[in-house]
């Protein structure tokens, strides 16, 4: 598939990235980059991972069709990679508005104890919209407290890499209905006229699969638009 030259030039400078700062964010070869920007054929997943890493989408980047067939669909799927540092995960999470994890490993006595473990570090860890527990995010950590909580995360995935367990990582950049917190009613409402707003969002899989990377179909509990009654939540 192509992404438009212009478009994609343009993001990356408007961000004031250098082609090696997209590589470095997108875990996408500097000649698959130099390919993009000169208008050759990429493949799906190298133009997710492109886009997210310019905090847009495939569909903004992509080249228009000038035939009566329509476009290659993009963004259809998610490339998450296998992260081995707690340190990058809370980067990440602390960085996004909003977070989606799973779970592909089936539960045994041997592993339970540890994707019960992980799942805890990230879920307390993550960012949630519609958690009043949540509202100021990053939450405020003293850098004894982050630290340990990087240790923990450490160790929790050095022992699931050891069973052959691993936690993949994929951040986007998309746009979301979030919510206003009222504080003297206490809940969360829509404005009149709410529109989405543009916000980075993680997901991560827990998964015993072997290799540094997994695709997964993208999820649609975020849409772009969606039709929002009043005190109604599209989460």
């Amino acid at each position: 598939m192509k992404l438009d030259p212009v478009k994609l030039v343009k993001q990356r400078q408007r961000l004031g990235y250098s082609q090696q700062n997209v590589v470095d964010k997108s875990k996408v070869n500097l000649r698959t980059i130099q390919r993009a920007e000169a208008g050759i054929s990429i493949s799906n997943e190298s133009a997710a991972s492109i886009a997210a890493a310019l905090q847009t989408t495939p569909h903004a980047l992509a080249v228009a069709s000038t035939t009566s067939q329509p476009a290659t669909p993009l963004g259809k799927t998610f490339t998450l990679r296998r992260v081995s540092s707690g340190r990058s995960i809370l980067d990440t999470l602390d960085q996004t508005a909003m977070c989606k994890i799973e779970c592909d490993v089936e539960p045994t006595a041997d592993n339970l104890s540890l994707l019960k473990k992980i799942a805890e570090l990230l879920e307390t860890n993550m960012p949630e919209p519609l958690n009043e527990e949540k509202l100021c995010w990053p939450p405020s950590r003293t850098l004894a407290t982050r630290l340990d909580l990087i240790a923990q995360i450490n160790e929790a995935l050095q022992a699931l890499d050891a069973l052959g367990i691993g936690v993949f990582l994929a951040e986007t950049w998309l746009d979301a209905h979030l919510p206003d917190y009222d504080p003297y009613e206490g809940g969360f409402y829509f404005r009149k006229g709410h529109t989405a707003t543009g916000c980075r969002a993680a997901r991560i899989v827990i998964s015993d699969h072997v290799s540094d990377k997994i695709i997964r179909p993208a999820w649609v509990r975020w849409p772009v638009s969606v039709e929002i009654e009043d005190d109604e939540v599209p989460f």
